[in-house]
Order: structure tokens, then sequence, then C-alpha cells
């Protein structure tokens, strides 16, 4: 299982964005307008690092976007919010196979001593 705990940070009309996916509870409040939130994904090794990929990164975008119009400016606190949580995710998973799905599908290369560290 890997939790995830991340800032939200509470956007225009009072939407909140949240960092991830799965089961999440919010901790406390961090601050005006901010929560934490933890979050918790379990990987199915019965899958393949791509299907399991995929999922977290479903939940990621279910959990860090908010439905109906929303401004541009939510929207690139809720893609980053995304990128956020799947690069934690990615991280404290430590599967090479994942980080490079990760790389194939972002472009962004996480550090590598890291991950194979954490094997």
């Amino acid at each position: 299982m890997i939790a995830i705990k991340r800032l939200a940070v509470a956007a225009v009309l009072g939407c909140a964005v949240v960092a991830a996916s799965g089961h999440f509870a919010p901790a406390a409040l961090a601050g005006p307008g901010q929560a934490t939130f933890t979050i918790t994904f379990n990987y199915d090794n019965a899958k393949s690092a791509q299907h399991n990929y995929g999922a977290f990164q479903r939940e990621a975008r279910r959990a860090c976007t908010t439905s109906g119009p929303r401004p541009i400016s939510l929207r690139r606190i809720e893609d980053a919010c995304i990128a956020g949580a799947i690069d934690s995710f990615v991280q404290k998973l430590g599967r090479t196979d994942v980080a490079a799905i990760h790389f194939d599908r972002t472009g962004r290369r996480l550090d590598s001593s890291r991950i194979l560290a954490a094997r």
C-alpha cells in the first residue's frame, strides 16, 4: 500500500483541490485555504506495471480535479496537483518499471538513485 500526503490549496469559489487518490482523508488544516490529505493506493502485483500506473493516474485526476466550469488558474493548480501526486507515487513505489513508464508518459525523470536504493 502506498500512502501519499499532499498539501491541497483551496481554489476559486471555495472548491478544494486535493492531491491524489484512492482513499483520502483530511488530516488537519495547514493554514487558511489549505488542507493536508493522505492518499492510499494498493499496488496489484497480479496486474502489469502499466495497469497500476494508469489506475493511479486516473485516481489522481479524480482527486485533483473539480467538476464543472473553472478558471484556467484553477486548471493549472489541478494539473500541478496531478503531476505532484503521480511523481510521489512513482518515487514511493520505488519500482524501476513504473519509473520507466512514468518517464515515457511525462518526460519527467525521477531521481533513479532513490528508486534503485528503495529496491
